[in-house]
């Protein structure tokens, strides 16, 4: 009888072993996918906002945009040269993406992020902003006046290119049906623009 007991217990204790085993598999799998984000502001971006390099996002914003401030004439630490690559473009992307942490294809996001640097919204704070650790000098008062000339219609000119930089391709060619020989008119498909939040009046 009581080594039927014993075996009882040591079966409950290997069954625990494995169920909280099995948890923290789960539990780091879905962190390891973003499925559960992490604590504090330095937060992985998504996989699929790696997929589009920084440098070639903002490159890509002086293309569209390019009357947008470069603000690039700060100095790195390493070379002693001034930095060029090192832009008002990829700062407010990396400030978006990594310190932040939001998601580069929405709308809103883009929006909050613009009221960060309008001072209406969340503060930027000055140890966790893009360049301090590389440039001489931290850029990021630099960075809010800058943004902070823009008009009503410049930032949302860059919040649209933001979005079209980032945002899912929608356009799509059908394959053609290869027992007919006609071919099936398309229709051009209309982008969805995400309705305004709160945070949206905070730009007008």
């Amino acid at each position: 009888m009581q080594m039927n007991r014993k075996r009882q217990g040591m079966a409950k204790k290997r069954y625990w072993k494995i169920l909280i085993a099995a948890a923290t598999s789960l539990i780091l799998t879905l962190v390891a996918g973003g499925v559960i984000p992490l604590g504090g502001t330095n937060q992985t971006p998504p996989a699929f906002a790696q997929r589009i390099p920084l440098q070639t996002a903002a490159e890509q914003v002086y293309k569209l945009l390019p009357d947008f401030p470069k603000e690039n004439n700060y100095t790195n630490r390493q070379s002693g040269e001034k930095d060029k690559n090192n832009t008002l473009a990829s700062r407010f992307i990396r400030y978006h993406i990594f310190v932040k942490g939001r998601l580069p294809i929405y709308r809103l996001d883009w929006k909050h992020t613009l009221a960060d640097y309008l001072g209406v919204n969340e503060r930027i704070e000055k140890n966790v902003y893009p360049g301090r650790e590389t440039l001489t000098e931290n850029p990021f008062q630099g960075d809010i006046a800058a943004i902070s000339k823009l008009n009503r219609v410049q930032r949302e000119t860059l919040i649209n290119t933001m979005v079209g930089i980032y945002g899912p391709k929608t356009t799509q060619t059908p394959a053609p049906n290869p027992t007919t020989n006609q071919s099936a008119p398309t229709a051009n498909p209309t982008p969805t623009v995400a309705p305004p939040g709160s945070g949206s009046d905070l730009l007008k």
